[in-house]
């Protein structure tokens, strides 16, 4: 008999701690609603958002206002909170305006589609100890809120466990544990209507490509460079140098820094090659045919000229195709 009472016992010390355990468990329910989004800036890798925000909760104690952190933030402040109960369910809302640090994806500048994330965790709880849980139904996006210029391409906001490899200096802590947070994560994608940007961030290299065009045509026809001197080819030449080198400085203050191999990488390599070939072409000819060799000459630069516009238009065009048609291109490589 005493056994089957010790067993008992034991069952129910087993399910009260169970209980206990869950009641522990904070479950909150967070939500946003983003009015204003503004200052994309490139050059500095960051923009400007502002947002309302919301929980759900039963803790009495507990204060998200305080303790839930924008993670990549530069900076963020919180214009004004409150706190109701509400039919048993506290309703913390605050309205935040933060300048999130964001990585761009600019291969295909300007045509590209990004993706910019809101990242929020409570610094003051351990996942164990509480979970959010994205308020998918109420969460949204204010129509009004998208730049000109872009298109709303998803709006999602979704919940995941990031792990740190650290302790934070807790004394307590073994060596090598790591402690997990519940984070939200709030994601805009975006796609850009870049036309009108194309035909402005790129002029350079438009004009730079027409005089080089001049210059191989004069190059490539017998009675014509007979008839223009080297000096007026080459005053186009340089043109088009200044006019590419401008573009370069240009985009250098649009674009952050990136290791991929870009729409405006192609167009600036293209267009210098092109450059050389030019240059290196008028001055090959005019040697050839004072050295009695005008046929050579004119070979010569029109196996330039045929290489220039494989480039230009070969490599350019593959790269606009990757750009406009990201997810047909995707199938291929």
């Amino acid at each position: 008999m005493k056994k089957v009472i010790v067993s008992v016992f034991l069952f129910l010390s087993m399910i009260s701690s169970i209980a206990y355990a869950n009641e522990k468990v904070k479950d909150v329910k967070f939500g946003v609603y983003i009015t204003n989004l503004y200052d994309i800036n490139f050059a500095k890798n960051e923009y400007t958002v502002q947002f309302w925000s919301w929980f759900h909760h039963n803790d009495s104690e507990y204060k998200p206002n305080k303790s839930i952190e924008i993670m990549n933030a530069k900076s963020f402040q919180k214009e004004s909170t409150n706190e109701e109960l509400i039919n048993g369910i506290h309703w913390d809302t605050s309205k935040i305006k933060a300048t999130i640090n964001q990585e761009w994806e600019v291969a295909n500048f300007p045509f590209d589609i990004q993706r910019l994330s809101i990242i929020l965790e409570d610094i003051d709880y351990v996942a164990e100890d509480l979970v959010l849980r994205p308020d998918v139904t109420a969460s949204k996006i204010d129509p009004k809120a998208i730049p000109n210029g872009w298109e709303l391409k998803n709006f999602e906001i979704v919940s995941s466990i990031n792990s740190y490899k650290t302790a934070f200096g807790d004394p307590l802590a073994k060596s090598g544990v790591k402690q997990d947070f519940s984070r939200i994560s709030v994601n805009i994608d975006l796609e850009r209507h870049g036309w009108r940007l194309f035909s402005t961030a790129f002029v350079g290299f438009f004009v730079a490509t027409a005089l080089l065009l001049v210059v191989f045509v004069i190059t490539s026809i017998p009675r014509a460079v007979a008839e223009i001197p080297q000096q007026p080819r080459i005053t186009l030449i340089t043109g088009a140098l200044f006019s590419a080198v401008g573009s370069v400085y240009g985009l250098s203050a649009k674009l952050p820094y990136t290791t991929d191999f870009t729409l405006a990488d192609s167009l600036q390599i293209t267009t210098f090659a092109g450059v050389a070939f030019a240059t290196i072409g008028s001055m090959a000819s005019d040697v050839l045919r004072k050295n009695n060799r005008p046929v050579l000459a004119t070979r010569a630069n029109q196996a330039m000229f045929t290489l220039f516009l494989l480039l230009s238009f070969g490599l350019n065009g593959v790269m606009m195709a990757k750009a406009l048609y990201p997810d047909y291109w995707s199938t291929f490589f």
